[in-house]
């Protein structure tokens, strides 16, 4: 009876812990939001799919195009489906398949590649204010917010894509700031600077 009273309990705990990650549709909570980096540019996690994102201009996402020089077919909405996420435009070309497995305390997202390729994995913690990734090879982290106005400044093109948004930049730093303990507690020796180009 004791050990049936201890599994009962314990599947409860872990119904009560799984409920604080996953959402209603039991999806992890940070697919479908929008997590900026502190160059300006946005990840989001949509099932099983991680897109890049920048704000729109003018209410459009065509000047990419053309300000990117590039072949990239950025959008307003969702991709495969029709409702927008936040007022930010997705790179619908340059997309990343991975697998996400909860672990009770973290996301472990690890990206498919391709078959004769070992899979690059990171995990995912939240965070208040936003998400930390956590790569535990070299353990650099790298934390973004979805708890932070979009960009609203032009974007330098080169070297790599970085917003001039110097408010913005300052928000962001008060973040990192604040999430100084968290990255401790999850045994990050450095916080990388993300300025890579999308």
């Amino acid at each position: 009876m004791n050990s049936l009273k201890a599994l009962v309990f314990t599947a409860l705990m872990l119904s009560v812990s799984l409920a604080g990650c996953l959402n209603s549709e039991d999806e992890p909570e940070f697919f479908g939001e929008v997590y900026w980096q502190e160059n300006g540019v946005a990840l989001i996690w949509v099932d099983e799919w991680l897109y890049y994102g920048l704000p729109k201009i003018n209410g459009s996402c065509d000047e990419w195009n053309v300000i990117l020089d590039a072949e990239i077919d950025w959008d307003k909405f969702k991709p495969g489906e029709g409702d927008p996420i936040g007022d930010v435009c997705f790179d619908n070309a340059r997309n990343e398949k991975h697998v996400s497995t909860y672990t009770g305390d973290y996301f472990e997202i690890c990206v498919v590649g391709d078959e004769d390729e070992e899979n690059l994995c990171y995990d995912i913690h939240l965070i208040n204010g936003g998400i930390i990734r956590y790569y535990e090879e070299n353990a650099e982290c790298v934390p973004q917010s979805n708890d932070i106005r979009e960009p609203t400044g032009e974007y330098y093109t080169s070297p790599d894509l970085l917003v001039d948004d110097e408010d913005w930049h300052e928000e962001f730093a008060d973040f990192v700031g604040d999430s100084e303990n968290a990255a401790e507690e999850i045994g990050c020796l450095r916080t990388v600077q993300v300025t890579r180009s999308p």
